[in-house]
């Protein structure tokens, strides 16, 4: 009975409580919904919607088996396309939001459960005047600005999936699309096409996600915006351990274990990216490199994290504005760190590799600075700086032991070297 209090529906698959399957309870319109320990075989989709929390007992006990079905656990708020056409003026203290070549009306004139994004933060639209004039629930606090690019569609609210295993599916195993204020936590998902692919959602914490042996990748992140994501073990997947695609900001990552997968540990491939910050990351054996961000990003930060022996580099950077703090980058097959960005800053990095790892730090980009640093027993260089590299400051650091010499310098304009160890 204290279960049946606490929750709108109990599962049991011996029939002892209210349904024997997940589907059936969602079916029914329950929003409260826990999970008692067994393996559910479920064949088709579960959709689930906004505001339903769905606990499992025990993470490793409590299991939803798709049975190698093309079937999911997914909320999906049906928002079909994002609008994004046009720019907006907001004022400090005014709910009305001002659009220049916007097409507010006849875009979500069906949706419901609207919302704005502006600054990456979401707010809900009271209403829609025309396709130039919204109004917020609540006054916009901020300062007023215009010019603004924006995100409107309609989202769910308050999903929570906790404490489960989901398995074996031949297409994704949980999808997100359109959500926001999401917890996810104490997750383990393997055995599906994709694990887990978070599309268009904002202002969400993944924490404690567990996912292996996908088909594809282990965490897919398009277009969010605004989250955290804290202890993810991305391990053993065909692809990459995490892919980020489409336009995301404002992402932070604490304690990422990213290793074993057939491509990279980290694959930051969006279309724009900015604000990214990983914190203690591990990149182990992976296929290609431990951590790849395409040249579409700014603002990234990869901080003591530690990527050693993947198939290529430790680590890729051909955005602009990486800071690299504290990292190790050690027997990677071709180059420890490869920055062939621009605006790079590496402070406090080590690595070491010998015959298994050619090259320490490699500079293709402007403006980078290396300072404080320690790379070591390098098979050819510590430091190269590529005929594309310009204006790299290298400073403080020790570069001893390289097999050819400590520093190859093939650019454009001449470093500086301050204090080398």
């Amino acid at each position: 009975m204290v279960l049946q209090n606490l929750y709108d529906a109990v599962i049991d698959g011996n029939n002892l409580y209210d349904f024997p399957l997940p589907s059936l309870a969602i079916a029914a319109g329950a929003k409260r919904i826990y999970i008692r320990p067994g393996t559910y075989n479920e064949s088709k989709t579960i959709s689930v919607p906004q505001g339903t929390t769905i606990t499992g007992a025990q993470v490793d006990s409590t299991i939803i088996d798709f049975g190698g079905n093309n079937a999911s656990l997914v909320s999906d708020s049906g928002y079909g396309t994002s609008v994004t056409n046009g720019t907006i003026a907001v004022t400090q203290g005014s709910a009305t939001v001002v659009g220049t070549g916007t097409t507010f009306l006849t875009s979500l004139v069906t949706a419901t459960g609207k919302y704005i994004v502006i600054d990456k933060n979401s707010y809900i639209i009271s209403s829609i005047t025309n396709d130039t004039t919204l109004v917020l629930a609540y006054p916009f606090r901020g300062r007023t600005r215009s010019g603004l690019s924006y995100k409107a569609l309609a989202m769910y609210s308050g999903l929570e999936v906790l404490n489960l295993t989901i398995r074996n599916s031949t297409s994704v195993g949980l999808r997100l699309s359109g959500n926001r204020r999401v917890r996810v936590s104490n997750v383990v998902i393997r055995n599906c096409a994709t694990n887990m692919v978070m599309q268009d959602c904002i202002e969400s914490v993944v924490k404690s996600l567990n996912s292996s042996q996908s088909t594809v990748a282990g965490l897919s992140l398009i277009s969010v915006d605004s989250s955290n994501f804290k202890d993810l073990f991305l391990l053993n997947n065909v692809s990459d351990g995490l892919v980020v695609t489409g336009d995301c900001s404002g992402l932070r990552l604490r304690s990422v274990d990213a290793a074993n997968n057939g491509a990279n540990g980290v694959n930051l491939n969006a279309t724009q990216l900015s604000n990214f910050g990983l914190t203690g990351g591990t990149f182990f054996d992976n296929v290609a490199n431990g951590f790849l961000c395409n040249a579409n990003a700014s603002n990234v930060t990869l901080a003591f994290t530690d990527a050693e022996s993947n198939g290529d580099t430790g680590a890729t950077f051909a955005g602009n504005n990486g800071t690299f703090s504290g990292c190790t980058f050690s027997f990677n097959v071709n180059v420890g760190l490869d920055v062939p960005g621009n605006d790079c800053v590496v402070q406090g990095c080590n690595g070491t590799g010998g015959a298994n790892q050619p090259i320490g730090v490699r500079f293709s980009g402007m403006r980078g600075v290396m300072t404080g640093s320690s790379f070591t027993n390098n098979g050819t260089n510590s430091v190269n700086l590529t005929a594309t590299a310009q204006m790299v400051l290298v400073a403080t650091s020790n570069l001893s032991g390289a097999g050819d010499t400590q520093i190859q310098d093939d650019s454009y304009a001449s470093y500086t070297s301050l204090n080398m160890l």
